[in-house]
């Protein structure tokens, strides 16, 4: 996430001296977007964001808030992420966080929202 800030002044200002970490930055973007030449997160057959862990939807809620905080930064210069050979604009990084978000608040495979007290069906005993 650090990464994803700092390569700001670059994407905003084009100083160098933070080039490296807009590579650092798309590495990362690169290896949520399917499709990629370096994808490597996994997906729930649902199309959630998965990472083995206890507090999987706090990682999917950060991993979104990066992917829309990179896009608004790459928005400012018309800049795009690298991964390879492959080229994916800002309004991809969008669409995969929306599909996130969406997956959150009902629009997944169960029809339920898992934010506690929005939409018709949530969970109603949190531990």
């Amino acid at each position: 996430g650090t990464k994803i800030v700092l390569s700001k002044d670059f994407l905003e200002k084009s100083t160098q001296e933070f080039q490296a970490y807009k590579v650092h930055s798309d590495n990362y973007i690169c290896s949520l977007i399917p499709g990629s030449p370096s994808f490597q997160a996994q997906y729930t057959p649902g199309g959630l964001l998965f990472k083995g862990s206890e507090s999987n939807l706090q990682y999917v809620t950060s991993s979104s808030f990066l992917l829309l905080t990179y896009a608004k930064y790459l928005r400012s210069n018309g800049g795009v992420v690298s991964c390879g050979s492959s080229r994916f604009p800002a309004n991809k990084l969008v669409e995969l966080a929306r599909k996130q978000v969406d997956y959150i608040l009902g629009d997944n495979p169960a029809k339920i929202s898992y934010m506690v007290g929005f939409g018709q069906k949530y969970p109603l005993r949190v531990h």
